[in-house]
């Protein structure tokens, strides 16, 4: 028994050594065996290795050397259809079998957190996702951005799109850019960089500048570049907003000394909002920028008037370049300021053609509008009016406004304005005013520029305190109606310039015009020392009566004739008053000028020791020469005063030179 219990006890004990021995032979297989990854392109091109590893050991797996065109690789899994166990690329693994690890793709233009280079080799982008990137995208190529409805893309650096690189963005969802650093535009350039071309078709945009810089342009421009580039706005909402210095569309801030300009800057649709610093415009130009060339042909555009220098144009120290706006393209404001202090002010050709940029003002504070630039073929302006019909609040060209809210403005076409008892400024942005009913004007009535007034037949324009026509402007007279003058203050002409003034160009071609001068002023002419100017009559019947010493048609006291020509009409010039001057030509102690009659009927009657056509007198003194008087024709009729010449000089002046005609009548008393 007990030899059997030992055999037994022996058997037990090598049986044990046997299983030992056999099961680090097991361990050993396990983990010191390799086993082996194989690599597949799942769809790509290129080649890898099968990898072998160490059973059971953390081992990195090789790097991916594929490539499929238009997509990025995005990991290995091990099903091809990326349900199974996914590994990222280079991965620590351990595996205890043989396997295949299939590469996973992702469409390259779908837009993600890494997406920070937008490239022309993908070209088209797509937002399909709410989407955050944060880090400044940078656009190399021709590239566009498709932004699926409902969907937000967030960039809180900006995009860069420099010179010679294009950025398009469509669709229907968001883009937000509101924390742009270091100069760079929102969209567009990097500081000292001039912009690209940028086209919004749609979706909604909000994209801020860094300080100095556009929110859509330019990037701020201390030492180069800072241009706008080429920004085509056809549709969507933009809300674009520069910093202090810089617009909201167009060129970034100017330190650089060199010329920067807002670009090229196209609106033909959509809603665009504009906010901008100081010294800036809202769309176009920076500080010490040009405005570049501005087209807005259509869309909203809407304006913060907060602190802008300009709504649309150079900033502060540019120069404006083309700038159109069309008449149907919507401008408002965008909220106003602190304190709600600001207006905006548009201005409507109403037909007509050419651009008036939309001015801010300060509310309820009397500002002088800009001079009307619009024109209209073969019509006048006549004045602005809040209705296009007229119909609304009229006011004059460069009028001082106060308005208490936003107001658009239109202009009054017309073949010319109608005088009222208002009328007392007639100007050359007008050019023609009509007579159409009995008026009278109690004020003296100034003209700047070339004007023409027509005279209604049966109708009387009275002006008693006469016309100002001073020196290099121009009043020419038709119709058939009645022009009064009657008591203008001494030293002032009737028709012509006030004390010390020499008188512009007067043209009477028709019309019954009786005028008084003041004393010491021409009927029609100079003022108190001034010369006769130009006076040209041809038709019409002229009665022109001088203050003392002032001739009828020609000087005020101590004034020359100037140069006078009577082609035709009805013409009766006298010296008035004590009366030392012509009745055509000097004042007192004055030369007659240049007198030349042509034709009609002319009456002419100088005062005490002056002739009837020539110089005046001084009352015994020294006594003005006839100058040089040419008779062509017509009938003329010459009474001198005491010792003085019928047509020559005035008392102990010499007669000048004197030409008639046989073909002219003459009569010299």
């Amino acid at each position: 028994m007990r030899k059997a219990f030992t055999i037994i006890l022996a058997a037990l004990l090598l049986l044990s050594v046997f299983v030992s021995c056999n099961q680090d032979d097991l361990v050993d297989d396990l983990f010191n065996s390799s086993v082996h990854v194989t690599f597949d392109s799942n769809g790509g091109s290129g080649s890898m290795a099968v990898q072998e590893m160490k059973g059971r050991t953390a081992t990195a797996l090789s790097a991916n050397a594929f490539t499929k065109e238009g997509y990025l690789f995005l990991e290995w899994n091990t099903k091809a259809d990326g349900s199974g166990t996914a590994y990222a690329d280079g991965a620590s693994v351990s595996l205890d079998s043989d396997i295949t690890l299939y590469a996973q793709w992702l469409d390259a233009s779908i837009i993600t957190s890494s997406t920070t280079e937008l490239t022309s080799d993908i070209g088209d982008y797509k937002l399909l996702d709410n989407v955050t990137i944060n880090s400044r995208v940078t656009v190399t190529g021709t590239v566009s951005i498709n932004l699926a409805e409902g969907k937000t893309l967030t960039i809180p650096k900006g995009i860069q799109v420099a010179e010679g690189n294009s950025l398009t963005i469509k669709g229907k969802g968001t883009l937000v850019i509101l924390e742009t650093e270091n100069g760079n535009a929102g969209i567009g350039g990097n500081k000292n960089e001039n912009c690209g071309t940028v086209i919004i078709e749609g979706g909604s945009i909000y994209a801020q500048g860094a300080v100095g810089a556009a929110g859509i342009g330019g990037g701020k421009a201390e030492t180069a570049g800072g241009n706008g580039g080429t920004i085509t706005i056809n549709g969507g909402v933009v809300h674009a907003m520069g910093a202090y210095g810089s617009p909201g569309i167009g060129s970034g801030t100017n330190e650089s000394g060199a010329s920067v300009s807002g670009g090229n800057i196209t609106i033909t649709g959509g809603t665009v909002h504009v906010a901008t610093g100081a010294n800036s415009a809202a769309i176009g130009g920076g500080t010490n920028a040009d405005s570049g060339t501005i087209t807005i042909n259509g869309g909203t555009v809407r304006i913060l008037c907060d602190v802008v220098t300009t709504t649309i144009g150079a900033g502060l120290g540019g120069t404006n370049g083309d700038i159109t706006i069309s008449d149907d393209v919507n401008i408002q404001s965008d909220g106003a300021g602190p304190g709600n202090d600001k207006v905006l002010v548009v201005f409507k050709a109403n037909g007509g053609e050419g651009t008036i940029v939309p001015m801010i003002m300060e509310k309820s504070t009397a500002t002088a509008l800009p001079a009307n630039t619009f024109t209209k073929t073969d019509l006048n302006f006549l004045g602005w009016n809040t209705k296009a019909d007229g119909t609304g609040t009229a006011y004059a060209n460069g009028a001082s406004v106060s308005l208490d809210s936003d107001t658009t403005l239109y202009a009054q076409w017309g073949d010319g304005l109608t005088i009222t008892s208002s009328t007392t400024e007639w100007t050359g942005d007008i050019g023609v005013y009509k007579l159409n009913s009995n008026v009278t004007i109690e004020t003296r009535v100034t003209v700047t520029g070339t004007v023409s007034v027509n005279l209604a037949e049966g109708m009387t324009l009275s002006i008693p305190k006469g016309i100002t026509v001073a020196e290099g402007n121009s009043l020419t007279i038709t119709g058939k109606g009645t022009l009064n003058i009657t008591s203008p203050d001494d030293w002032n002409a009737g028709i012509g310039e006030q004390w010390k003034g020499s008188c512009g160009t007067i043209v009477i071609e028709g019309g019954n015009v009786n005028v008084n001068g003041g004393d010491d002023g021409a009927g029609i002419g100079g003022g108190h020392d001034g010369a006769g100017g130009n006076i040209t009559i041809k038709g019409g019947t002229v009665t022109a009566t001088g203050g003392s010493c002032g001739a009828g048609i020609g000087g005020g006291a101590g004034g020359a004739g100037g140069t006078i020509t009577i082609d035709g009409g009805t013409v009766i010039a006298t010296c008035g008053g004590i009366g030392y001057g012509a009745g055509i030509g000097g004042g007192s102690s004055a030369d007659g000028g240049t007198i030349t009659i042509n034709g009609g009927t002319v009456t002419a009657t100088g005062g005490t020791e002056a002739a009837g056509i020539g110089g005046g007198t001084g009352g015994g003194g020294t006594g003005g020469a006839g100058g040089t008087i040419t008779i062509n024709g017509g009938t003329v009729h010459a009474t001198h005063g005491d010792n003085a010449s019928s047509i020559g000089a005035g008392f102990n002046g010499s007669p000048g030179t004197i030409t008639i005609s046989p073909s002219a009548t003459v009569i010299q008393d």
